[in-house]
């Protein structure tokens, strides 16, 4: 023993000599009488041969090549005020995370595996009563001269007493070593325990110490950790999947691994690399052995008196002789590894999910879906007095065991003040709600479904036991053994329903049509969004009820009923028939951010349903909104401007220089645009255009009509059939309806005259807008227009004739047959359609008398056979359009000039 404490320990610099253990006792020797039953017990059991090759005992050199690196996370980081890396080999950048994200570089196949007595050891060493019973560990205690010895610290260390067995071999070069613990300050008045974090060589003399290199930093060591505890603590929770993510920027994390756990990162570094290869930048390879062999974790709840630590254990010794059960704190440890062939050390030591963290039950393993091993004979102690739950805070302190097993109790408290001894964790949820469980969903048979029956999200291990307690351990054990007792192909993971998951959110969405540009991705727009609650019982569904209204315009319902905060709503979802929905339902945890990681973690994964409901027949009897009759039907006649003569033939469009004129004063007439030779929609109208007798390209969705020669629009009747469909444009009722139009013409001047009528074509409502339409939109109302060209009998001035007053003409547009196609969800009854009134004609013309027409009811009771359609469930059906009128009327307007008029859908429209 020496007081020196200012200088390397030195056999000339002894102030105490103690033999040990004394002489004159009962057992004057160290005595194992168990050592070799027990040596030779473990010889069988790990099958460790005879001679050279039972030799796996490490060399004691070190590899200069080889160094370690760790990442400093940022935990470590913001637990103190953190400047930049003590060492080069500390790193805070992204070369770790790229290291591991990349694949490792192909190692050399390695040698057959040979257990000896090295890796015996080193087992015996982990365990404190075997190598006790072995004789590898010995208890001495060393008494002190009457003077204040060590007052102000020393060292202390063992030499072979002249009597030794080997005392004569010690000589011997290489055979023995002798390392010293510094002794802190031992003050006569105060008991302190003591820890041996690093030891330091003895040398014969100062001449010799002073060859040893520069030990400064192993002073340090020294005196920060002499009384057995980690100095910097840091904890955290991982964010997302990549479990390097410190920013929660990665995909959303697949499993809870519970908290992540480090301390002293920066000297653990540095200790290891001094111990098994090359020091850090350019220092001294000084040889100081580390004394620290693992870690305990104790911890408790935020502000709590007591710790609990995390390491105790019941452990049975049984290797040849039966040494009984004794309560032991085993220790974790921190492992470096291999990488491309890079040494590094974790980023976090231990990843603690509740219990304990030295010892794996066989219940865990199964509960993780890990195969179980060899039966663990060690019991957890105290593990779980302080449960890991979400929402609760937690403080987490390190003990330091030595090589022996030695360190601070539970109890202790440090003696030296550190940067941050204690990590605080708050426990929050990082992981969102799963999908929510639904029955079979069964339509009625006109695609109504009274209620929805929603069960809450599964939830697994450990994610179960952080929401509810470890009292659901017992139901997910019990699954794990109904699944053992099945069939191999029916096991599932063991789950319970989701006590977090409070409130169920729906999001109800219709379909526009395609090209709509208010629409997501899949083609929906959001109509409203509500929340209704769980039972409390996690275990009982959700009945969601379903109240199906019929509607022109589903915005025009009242969904105030609907809105508010979280648990407040209550009633049937609200939802339209003749549409497309969809109910987007997801897992709702209570707005807490206390209790969850971030809004995103309470919302679950979504559930879709699509429904698509059948209108009643009277809801669907009155689909066409109610039009002036000067809306309905507009006769109009133009004359090209007399300019000259026809312009030379272009290459696309043979027509007159005047035709856009034509088509310009069309559009104004019809309440449309033109744009060269193209017939649209007004910006916001939503118009399906028909065509016939004119030479013409219509879009593929008929929101636009191209006359290929506008001249043909001179000199004849532009006769233009309109009806608007008073449904909103989600409006899905008919599937694809088609307007089919009939010209009716007769001659009520001229006796005798047949009476011509002929199909003239059709007009299809296609489920998409054009970007005309999508630009501030009008969604209430569809313009369905057909245009047909009939051409008059011409007198002189190539004007309609007169013949007493009279004008012979086209006497009637018939407005015809509705026709509807089923698509893939419910329809219901399809209507024929029909609309009749006079309308009046503009044109340029000076003088004359404007033709009758008439658009009449599509039938009566004795005209033709009524239309049938199919309904979804395979029966005919009958409808009837009870709508018909009369116009009978004269005008004089000059071309482009109108009544002014408005038609129901808000737009102005000019006769």
């Amino acid at each position: 023993m020496s007081d020196t404490v200012s200088a390397l320990p030195q056999r000339t610099l002894v102030d105490q000599a103690t033999v040990l253990p004394d002489p004159g006792a009962v057992r004057p020797t160290v005595n194992s009488p168990n050592a070799r039953a027990i040596f030779s017990a473990i010889k069988v059991a790990l099958e460790i041969p005879d001679g050279a090759a039972a030799d796996t005992f490490a060399p004691q050199g070190r590899d200069l090549t080889k160094q370690l690196r760790k990442y400093l996370p940022l935990s470590y980081r913001q637990s103190f005020a953190f400047i930049k890396p003590r060492t080069s080999l500390a790193v805070i950048d992204d070369t770790y995370h790229c290291l591991m994200r990349c694949p490792p570089d192909p190692h050399p196949p390695a040698p057959p595996t040979v257990i000896g007595w090295g890796e015996a050891l080193a087992f015996a060493m982990r365990q404190p009563r075997l190598a006790e019973a072995l004789g590898l560990i010995v208890s001495l205690e060393v008494p002190l001269d009457a003077a204040p010895r060590l007052e102000h610290g020393g060292w202390l260390w063992v030499e072979l007493a002249p009597a030794s067995d080997y005392f004569v071999q010690a000589a011997t070069p290489g055979f023995l070593r002798a390392f010293a613990t510094r002794v802190p300050e031992l003050p006569v008045a105060d008991e302190r325990a003591v820890f041996t974090p690093v030891v330091f060589p003895v040398s014969d003399d100062a001449a010799a110490a002073a060859t040893l290199g520069n030990f400064d930093k192993v002073f340090v060591e020294a005196l920060r950790f002499d009384d057995g505890f980690s100095k910097i603590v840091h904890a955290r929770q991982p964010l997302s999947a990549d479990i390097l993510d410190e920013e929660g920027n990665g995909a959303p994390i697949g499993r809870d691994e519970g908290v992540q756990l480090g301390w002293d990162d920066e000297d653990i570094l540095e200790g290891q690399n001094r111990a098994m290869g090359a020091p850090p930048d350019g220092e001294d390879p000084v040889l100081a052995p580390r004394g620290v062999f693992g870690y305990r974790v104790d911890v408790r709840p935020e502000g709590g008196a007591g710790w609990t630590s995390l390491s105790k254990v019941m452990a049975p010794l049984k290797v040849g002789v039966d040494l009984g059960t004794a309560l032991e704190e085993r220790w974790s440890e921190a492992v470096p590894t291999e990488h491309s062939q890079q040494i590094w050390l974790p980023s976090w030591f231990v990843n603690w999910r509740g219990g304990s963290l030295v010892v794996s039950t066989t219940d865990e393993q199964r509960l993780m879906n890990v195969p179980p091993g060899r039966p663990q004979t060690m019991i957890p102690v105290e593990a779980d007095d302080v449960e890991l739950r979400y929402g609760r805070r937690y403080e987490f302190r390190v003990r330091l065991a030595d090589t022996t097993g030695g360190g601070p109790a539970t109890d202790s408290a440090p003696g030296r003040i550190g940067e941050a001894p204690i990590a605080p964790l708050h426990m929050k949820r990082h992981r969102a709600p799963s999908i929510v469980d639904i029955d079979t969903v069964t339509p009625g048979p006109h695609g109504t479904v009274p209620s929805v029956r929603v069960w809450r999200p599964r939830l697994g291990y450990p994610e179960a036991v952080f929401a509810a307690g470890s009292a659901v351990r017992a139901a997910l054990l019990a699954q794990i053994a109904a699944s053992d007792a099945g069939l191999p192909t029916d096991a599932e993971a063991p789950t319970v329903h989701d006590p977090d998951t409070a409130f169920l959110q729906i999001r109800v969405l219709v379909r526009p049509p395609k090209f709509d540009p208010q629409a997501d991705a899949d083609g929906f727009v959001e109509w409203y969004r509500t929340t209704r609650a769980f039972p409390v019982v996690s275990t009982q569904p959700l009945d969601l009820a379903l109240a199906w209204q019929d509607a022109a315009d589903y915005r025009e319902i009242d969904i105030s009923g609907q809105l508010g905060a979280d648990g407040t709503i209550a009633g049937p979802v609200n939802l339209i028939t003749a549409r497309d929905f969809r109910l987007e339902l997801r897992a709702l945890g209570h707005n807490d951010l206390s209790y969850f990681g971030s809004p995103d973690a309470r919302v679950g994964r979504l559930q879709v349903i699509d429904f698509h409901a059948v209108a009643t027949e009277i809801a669907e009897s009155g689909i066409l909104r109610p039009l002036p009759p000067s809306d309905m039907l507009r006769s109009v006649y133009l004359r090209p401007d007399p300019i000259g003569a026809k312009a030379a033939l272009r290459a696309v469009l043979a027509q007159n220089e005047p035709s856009p004129a034509l088509l310009g004063r069309l559009a104004a007439a019809l309440d449309l645009m033109a744009d060269g030779p193209m017939l649209m929609g007004r910006i916001g109208d939503r118009v399906v255009f028909g065509c016939a007798h004119l030479t013409h390209h219509a879009a593929p969705d008929a929101s636009s009509i191209e006359f290929a020669d506008p001249a043909e629009l001179a000199r004849q009747w532009i006769n233009a059939v309109q009806v608007v469909l008073d449904r909103d444009w989600t409006w899905r009722g008919a599937g694809s309806p088609t307007l089919t139009i009939t010209r009716t013409v007769t001659l009520p001047d001229a006796a005798g005259a047949p009476i011509e009528s002929a199909g003239v074509g059709t007009i299809e409502l296609m489920n998409s807008i054009n970007v005309q339409a999508a630009k501030n939109p009008e969604r209430s109302f569809t313009r369905m227009i057909f245009i047909d060209a009939l051409p008059p009998r011409l007198g002189s001035g190539q004007i309609p004739i007169r013949n007493g007053g009279h004008v012979p003409g086209p006497d009637a547009l018939r407005r015809g047959r509705r026709c509807h196609s089923v698509d893939r969800h419910p329809s219901p009854d399809r209507h024929a359609a029909g609309a009749g009134a006079e309308g009046r004609g503009g044109g340029d013309c000076a003088h004359g008398l404007w033709p009758r027409h008439r658009i009449r009811g599509y039938r009566r009771a004795h005209q033709t056979p009524v239309d049938r359609v199919r309904r979804a469930a395979g029966r005919p059906a009958r409808c009837l359009v009870r709508q018909t009128a009369e116009h009978h009327g004269r005008s004089h307007a000059a071309a482009g000039h109108g009544t002014g008029r408005r038609p129901a859908g808000g737009r102005r429209h000019s006769a």
